[in-house]
């Protein structure tokens, strides 16, 4: 009686389930891509929420109709605070390209694998080391857009 495998079985055995693995990683895959485009979807919400709060508060304050930038953050530098402005710069900083409301009671650090301010208006989404999604922020229409990307559609 035979107490052990033979190396043709065991050789068997892993290719079935190399050729499993094989088949299922794709799938795996898009379900982290998804999860990402979903938790994307709630921060483009929550700063569009953002914005119009702003803009509300400052009308109803007679300061300004409109949120002049969004924040104060460098562009293309990770660890910046992006979408938050803190009290003191927006009480020391004075013009139209100053800080005039704060969008978010906490920052997003800005980050190659999430946000980055790569403009003074514009913001980048990194789904992953290749492929990421650009946003422009119009102060005259207090918009956060999707600008030049496939998931634009998928985003709205």
């Amino acid at each position: 009686m035979k107490k052990a495998f033979s190396m043709l079985e065991l050789v068997f055995v892993l290719l079935i389930v190399a050729i499993l693995v094989g088949i299922s990683l794709p799938h795996l895959n898009f379900g982290f891509k998804n999860a990402q485009i979903i938790k994307l979807k709630g921060d483009i919400s929550l700063i569009q929420s953002a914005l119009a709060y702003a803009q509300n508060e400052l009308y109803l304050k007679g300061l300004s109709t409109k949120v002049n930038v969004l924040d104060e953050a460098r562009a293309n530098l990770e660890g910046e605070k992006l979408f938050y402005c803190s009290l003191s710069e927006i009480n020391a900083c004075k013009g139209a390209q100053c800080c005039n409301a704060n969008l978010l009671s906490s920052p997003i650090y800005a980050s190659f694998k999430g946000w980055m301010k790569t403009g003074a208006q514009n913001y980048r989404y990194h789904l992953n080391s290749k492929t990421h999604i650009d946003f422009i922020y119009n102060a005259d229409k207090t918009s956060f857009e999707c600008v030049n990307s496939p998931f634009c559609e998928e985003l709205r």
